[in-house]
């Protein structure tokens, strides 16, 4: 059983050498896995890196693609990938030893499932609401696509991810509703990936607020397991569950974490960005209606 690792890239070169010296370290024989690196138009050299690198490890491929999304580019990687088994994971994640190992064992142990979603962790004390990082310890629905499994054929019948989704926004759920079609996704807590609290700035952050569009397309398509795993509708996911209730709780882990550091510059940053998402938030409700109405 051959496992394929597909990890799409943009502008990370340094992370992305991380994740792959974790890789390099794999209880699981080289000879049965394979690495794909998707690059989605980097321009901050990541191809001469990962060129060499690619040179230098047999089982690394890399392919780099005009700048189109994750879910284009984890697609051209399902299209060269030589496994019976597709593994997903970011180019920021720290992958454990035993990450390849749990995945082959559970898919033998499971010769039914459609695919196994694992357990990801963070670093709780340097979260707040301008991180993005991945928090997943138990089966809810979501499947996020940094710590993924799935059997090709069934990613081949249902095409991949949908190229409607341009940005890193609920593909990879949309992806998993879909193979749920063949059969069962479990949940493995022995398949871990760490996926660390990035810090990222106002504008990325808010640029990012407006992907909550891509709600509707999800609500629209899976209505019933949108209200199942999700919410009663999008407008409440994003207004009240990620704006209000999400920041929240970030933000209370933040104080938490940094009660001798709270008169910073940091803090103000954070503030502002809450304000400011806020008002955006606002703004974008047509948008949001017409997007609901027409994706």
């Amino acid at each position: 059983m051959l496992i394929s690792v597909i990890i799409p890239t943009y502008n990370k070169k340094s992370l992305l050498l991380k994740t792959l010296k974790c890789l390099e370290r794999q209880t699981l024989p080289k000879n049965l896995y394979e690495i794909l690196i998707i690059d989605d138009g980097s321009t901050d050299g990541t191809d001469g890196q990962i060129k060499k690198y690619a040179g230098e490890n047999k089982n690394v491929k890399y392919f780099k693609k005009p700048h189109s999304g994750p879910g284009d580019s984890r697609n051209l990687g399902l299209k060269h990938a030589r496994g019976e088994i597709i593994a997903f994971t970011d180019d920021d994640c720290v992958v454990p030893g035993k990450w390849l190992t749990n995945i082959r064992n559970s898919f033998l142990k499971n010769q039914g499932i459609a695919g196994i979603e694992g357990k990801t962790l963070t670093f709780f004390r340097h979260i707040s609401p301008l991180t993005h990082q991945v928090i997943n310890t138990y089966s809810h629905g979501i499947f996020p696509t940094c710590n993924m499994a799935y059997k090709k054929d069934i990613l081949k019948k249902i095409g991949g991810f949908d190229k409607i989704f341009k940005h890193p926004h609920d593909e990879d759920i949309d992806l998993a509703w879909n193979a749920l079609k063949y059969g069962e996704i479990i949940f493995d807590e022995a398949v871990i990936i760490i996926h660390p609290a990035y810090r990222r700035g106002i504008l990325k952050k808010l640029l990012w607020t407006c992907h909550f569009k891509y709600e509707f397309t999800l609500y629209n398509r899976h209505k019933e397991l949108y209200k199942k795993f999700i919410g009663a509708n999008p407008w409440i996911t994003i207004y009240i569950n990620s704006y209000l209730k999400y920041n929240l709780t970030l933000l209370r882990k933040y104080i938490k974490n940094n009660k001798t550091r709270l008169a910073s510059l940091y803090s103000l940053k954070i503030i502002i960005f809450l304000l400011l998402q806020g008002l955006l938030l606002i703004a974008l409700a047509p948008y949001f209606l017409y997007w609901r109405k027409n994706k």
